[in-house]
């Protein structure tokens, strides 16, 4: 990891993507990406429509002629790309997928998408879901952070200084759990290539298993389409 400014973009647009002005925290609904496209809003339990789906600041919203819904960011825990569940596959050739839990149960959402999109709109989620997660990083000595995604990988920000890390520097992802001020927290241990050859590592412990899942799955994808 090294220090520098803190980036931040809103996901880059593409053909049939829509992408929201970057600058100082917008509104809550302004969508940050929409995509005109079809999608499934619950799999297995809803049919394919055509409509829109758009990420804001807070939430996942399905919308079609006669139906919407809205899922809370905060109730997401997984978000996949370059490959489409068993229910989707009949229907979409490439999509997101998008967990999340809601009513004591797990839910899967669907949305086509064009490569290049997928990657947009999944970063959007991640972006959006994670930002100002609560962390302790863990090296030398345990330190406070908040986590925030950048254009390029990952932000942590510990009081005034900003350490960033490029997600094409990720060389290797351990989950696990680590004992923090007595209490014992989803960790993950992210390995960079630290520029000489030589391995930096620093172990990242969660409020939940939710976003450390989310990370991980943010930094295991590649980088993004911009």
């Amino acid at each position: 990891m090294h220090d520098g400014p803190a980036a931040r973009d809103e996901a880059g647009g593409g053909d049939g993507a829509h992408t929201g002005e970057a600058g100082a925290r917008p509104d809550a609904t302004r969508p940050l990406v929409e995509l005109d496209t079809g999608f499934v809003a619950d799999a297995g339990r809803a049919d394919a429509r055509d409509g829109r789906v758009a990420v804001t600041r807070d939430s996942l919203a399905f919308v079609a002629d006669d139906e919407r819904l809205d899922v809370p960011l905060a109730d997401v825990f997984d978000v996949v790309t370059g490959h489409v569940p068993p229910a989707g596959a009949r229907v979409f050739e490439r999509a997101v997928a998008v967990g999340w839990r809601a009513d004591g149960r797990a839910h899967v959402g669907l949305v086509e998408a064009a490569r290049g999109d997928d990657r947009r709109f999944a970063r959007a989620i991640h972006e959006a879901a994670l930002a100002g997660t609560p962390l302790t990083v863990v090296e030398d000595t345990a330190r406070a952070a908040t986590l925030h995604l950048t254009a390029c990988g990952l932000a942590l920000r510990e009081g005034g200084r900003t350490r960033s890390l490029d997600r094409d520097r990720v060389v290797g992802l351990r989950a696990g759990r680590h004992a923090v001020a007595g209490s014992d927290r989803p960790a993950l241990t992210v390995v960079g290539d630290g520029g000489d050859g030589t391995p930096v590592e620093a172990t990242l412990c969660f409020p939940d298993c939710r976003t450390r899942t989310l990370l991980g799955r943010y930094l295991r994808a590649g980088p993004a389409a911009r």
